[in-house]
């Protein structure tokens, strides 16, 4: 278990050649080179951008990330600093996936 007052440093990680996720993402997404090239140009610009402002190569922030993305995508709305307290409630998540009677 990780204690609160650890470094951040204890996340960091070793940068590879390329990024992972976007490779997976590019190849379900994509049907051809030039479509890749398009979209890999656009996402790669959007971690540049991120890293810029956040700890770069960093597991906690990386997650940060991707759960304040998918958010985003699935309300349609950023998720900003002051989001938390605007996040729809446990219930109100479940009770989204019962169908009506």
């Amino acid at each position: 278990m990780r204690r609160l007052d650890e470094p951040f440093s204890k996340t960091d990680l070793r940068p590879g050649r390329s990024r992972l996720v976007v490779d997976a993402i590019l190849a379900g997404l994509t049907q051809n080179a030039e479509q890749r090239r398009g979209l890999a140009t656009g996402i790669n610009e959007v971690f540049a951008a991120f890293e810029k402002s956040a700890r770069k190569n960093n597991v906690a922030y990386a997650l940060a990330f991707m759960i304040a993305a998918s958010l985003g995508v699935q309300t349609g709305t950023a998720v900003t600093d002051d989001s938390p307290r605007h996040l729809p409630s446990r219930s109100t998540t479940r009770s989204r996936g019962r169908r009506a009677s």
